[in-house]
């Protein structure tokens, strides 16, 4: 199954300019490298750390503020970022930033019908651990209340390129036409409840909680890294996501994706409402993924082999759900 890549992090220097930067601006002297997933794992005197690439992290210092808070309020199992000798969050060279942090050792959560528990505890402890944490409206990483305009932004578009009749094989017409459904639908499951009801709760969501994003340590605690698309949102947002990259190996088994719902609010201590359920399908039936690809693909004339394989991939995954999403009527 596909997932987002670590793109954004990964480091292309060679290993000596990268002990040449830690010691020059951390005082740690390294002992050894090894790429994996594109990011570096690094041995030195004082532990193991991962080194990465932090372009897509313009907001690095905000973020880490946020995770601080986060383990302060009772969640330790994120990553904790190591500072320069200078109390720097991050580093320059040769135009591009870079960052340090903890290397979590741990392995990615095997496939299997009895973590549901394990899942819905640690997430639902996440969220417990960031509702306080409020960001601005005019941030872009807040998208609390904006699901609306998201899915109609996506409608509009996904019109424009039917009307341009530009479409040229069988898969561009068959793409639109399931593109379409679903964001119809997902909209048609919202477009009752208010942008900002009391009974959708919002907190600072992962963003991105698929299966290399979650680790399991030799204690069974589970660990979130990677948090590059951390956003204030609905709470749906994360749960959703979980169980998109969760429910997958099972064919969308009901009784696991119930599992892990019960286990989600059972340690959040909030029931999720009925309008979180429509939010909740809503992200499921439309992800932002699938909204990113059909971008890739449709917006841009010259879209890659690697963009179209890839929005053909998210739409066979896709409709592996349809069976499961058939079971919540509009």
């Amino acid at each position: 199954m596909s997932e987002p890549e670590c793109r954004s992090q990964k480091v292309a220097l060679k290993k000596h300019q990268v002990k040449d930067m830690i010691f020059k601006h951390y005082g740690l002297t390294v002992h050894s490298i090894k790429k994996i997933r594109g990011i570096l794992k690094i041995l030195m005197d004082k532990g193991i750390y991962s080194f990465k690439n932090a372009e897509e992290l313009p907001d690095l210092d905000f973020v880490v503020r946020c995770l601080r808070v986060i383990r302060q309020n009772g969640f330790p199992f994120i990553p904790q970022l190591v500072p320069t000798v200078t109390g720097e969050t991050k580093v320059s060279f040769e135009g591009e930033s870079y960052y340090l942090d903890q290397w979590i050792e741990g392995d990615e959560l095997p496939a299997g019908k009895n973590n549901e528990d394990l899942l819905g505890k640690a997430l639902a402890s996440f969220h417990r651990a960031s509702q306080r944490i409020i960001i601005g409206s005019n941030s872009t990483r807040n998208g609390y209340g904006k699901r609306h305009a998201f899915l109609l932004d996506g409608n509009i578009k996904l019109h424009n390129w039917l009307q341009k009749g530009t479409l040229v094989t069988d898969f561009d017409k068959q793409a639109l036409r399931f593109l379409t459904y679903r964001c119809w639908l997902a909209y048609s499951y919202i477009k009752d409840v208010p942008a900002h009801p009391q009974t959708v709760i919002p907190a600072l969501c992962h963003g991105s909680p698929h299966h290399e994003n979650i680790l399991v340590d030799s204690r069974n605690n589970i660990w979130f890294i990677d948090f590059e698309s951390l956003v204030y949102a609905e709470r749906m947002l994360d749960v959703a996501q979980l169980i998109h990259y969760y429910g997958y190996p099972f064919e969308w088994d009901s009784a696991v994706v119930h599992r892990l719902l019960n286990s989600y609010q059972r340690h959040h201590g909030t029931p999720i409402s009925k309008a979180e359920v429509r939010y909740f399908l809503s992200y499921l039936a439309f992800p932002r993924r699938l909204y990113n690809a059909m971008n890739k693909h449709f917006d841009n004339e010259a879209s890659s082999d690697k963009h179209d394989k890839k929005l053909k991939k998210l739409i066979e995954q896709e409709y592996a759900k349809e069976r499961f999403l058939s079971t919540y009527p509009l």
